[in-house]
């Protein structure tokens, strides 16, 4: 196809929306798909879209609302051919008033160990269908997971299930969706998808438009997002709460700032009122200065994250990072771990083909700037099974007291067929001890992780292939466990 028709066939695409921009109560796109991940923050650093690109799940009406705007003439082929993906794919997401069917088959030989942004199967069989539907108001989703041999004994889960509504500008829903908080490809500090989606009632801001009050103006385009959760009853301390809070704002465009807090609370044996939650959100909770361990409200994790593009409308180039303190002090996050990485994205006229490499570190030792403190990260002395759910980290897949550099990269070529890559190299559980179960390794452990994957769309479908091999030593019991990893997966929805 010549340039011109590409251009034309784009056009086309928007065309269809510039008059219908969907409800607001349409459904949010999940983490987990690079390629588009990778379209979404390729047109926000080219000031196409405008809105907050680093707090997952995304609100397809903002998505929507931005792409009806857009401005082909200013755009290279690699902007506009990613403008064409998203527009495809919210043309299809949008669909008021219909059933849409969704199933997925995945098989795995060896789930990857440490997972990243990206959606793989978290257990070697799995079989997913389900049903969604939205109206003007109304929107609700459905889904059912059938796999073999889980980890936690859940054989039949819910995940991605949700039902809600919207209430002006917002949306207020009762899901089990994953989320991921901040800029990281391979890891959020504070929460990520590496567990499974935690049961939480939730509130979220629909479009990001810039408030009109004074007082926050400056603040640009913004999103929130609110949520208590339900965590599992067979804990030390059963039946805990979850609450997380986070502001994503862009006071210009080349910069994205988040701030998130999160805490456990409540549960069996603990207090759970009104005024617990209160002294929670304010840091009353510093055991002999302002609270016993008895009143002590929770486990608190906060921190910021932030996005910087190269200049002006991208310049092919950007650094993130992310700190997130274990502890609160005086008020303000204390116990810092640290995340930090550097992208790089073009288009290869050649091949027609979009790429994006990114390069990333992650430490989840405390004080990862001065001296080690273990033990600490993802712990508590009350809430014993630290900050996990399910037999995962609620935050970075690494859990406690690990170092990882990744480098990892897609490309999307013609015919949106997408490759992949990634290599991890990690320190893991590195003085080797544990206050509650590791969920990587009970012991000091190296790992290696080599992969390579392809995917595209086939039979009304998306046929996904990964191949992978893994090293994993333990030098303390003078083991090492080489493996070769293959996961295939089909998905379609309808």
């Amino acid at each position: 196809m010549n340039a011109l028709n590409r251009r034309a066939g784009a056009a086309l695409v928007l065309t269809l929306f510039a008059g219908s921009v969907p409800a607001i109560a349409d459904p949010w796109l999940p983490p987990g798909d690079l390629a588009l991940r990778h379209d979404v923050e390729l047109l926000t650093d080219l000031g196409v879209l405008s809105g907050p690109a680093i707090t997952w799940p995304l609100s397809w009406g903002d998505l929507a609302n931005a792409i009806g705007r857009a401005n082909l003439a200013e755009l290279d082929p690699g902007a506009r051919a990613a403008l064409a993906r998203l527009a495809s794919r919210v043309e299809r997401e949008k669909r008021t008033d219909v059933n849409v069917l969704s199933m997925r088959v995945s098989l795995a030989d060896d789930p990857r160990i440490l997972r990243t942004f990206e959606a793989t199967p978290r257990e070697s069989q799995e079989i997913e269908a389900g049903t969604s539907w939205t109206g003007q108001r109304l929107s609700y989703r459905v889904h059912a997971t059938l796999v073999s041999d889980p980890d936690d004994d859940q054989s039949v889960r819910a995940d991605g299930s949700y039902v809600g509504v919207a209430l002006g500008n917002w949306m207020l829903s009762a899901n089990a969706l994953d989320r991921w908080w901040g800029p990281g490809w391979d890891g959020s500090l504070i929460l990520s998808s590496n567990a499974r989606p935690i049961p939480a009632l939730s509130l979220n801001r629909n479009l990001s438009d810039p408030s009109e009050r004074p007082w926050l103006r400056w603040a640009g385009p913004w999103s929130a997002t609110m949520l208590m959760g339900q965590l599992e009853h067979d804990r030390d301390v059963p039946d805990a709460l979850f609450f997380g809070a986070r502001f994503t704002f862009r006071p210009v465009p080349s910069l994205e700032i988040g701030l998130s807090r999160t805490a456990q609370w409540c549960g069996k044996g603990r207090p759970c009122h009104p005024s617990t939650f209160w002294n929670l959100l304010v840091g009353n909770d510093t055991r002999g200065v302002t609270t016993t361990r008895e009143e002590e409200p929770g486990n608190q994790l906060a921190g910021a994250d932030l996005r910087w593009t190269g200049g002006p409308h991208g310049k092919h180039y950007a650094v993130y990072g992310q700190m997130i303190g274990e502890d609160i002090a005086g008020g303000a996050p204390s116990k810092f771990t640290g995340l930090y990485g550097v992208e790089r994205w073009g288009f290869i006229e050649g091949l027609r083909s979009s790429y994006r490499v990114h390069l990333e570190a992650a430490d989840t030792i405390v004080n990862f700037l001065g001296t080690d403190e273990f033990n600490t990260a993802y712990e508590h002395g009350i809430y014993t099974d630290g900050y996990r759910y399910r037999g995962r980290a609620i935050g970075h897949t690494l859990d406690n007291d690990g170092r990882m550099v990744s480098l990892g990269g897609v490309l999307i070529a013609p015919h949106d067929s997408t490759w992949s890559t990634l290599v991890q190299v990690a320190n893991i559980n590195i003085d080797g001890t544990e206050k509650a179960p590791h969920t990587v390794s009970a012991t000091a452990a190296r790992l290696l992780d080599v992969e390579v994957g392809y995917s595209r769309p086939l039979a009304q479908g998306l046929l996904s292939l990964t191949l992978g091999f893994q090293r994993f030593e333990h030098p303390s019991l003078g083991e090492t466990d080489d493996d070769a990893r293959i996961f295939a997966q089909w998905e379609s929805q309808l």
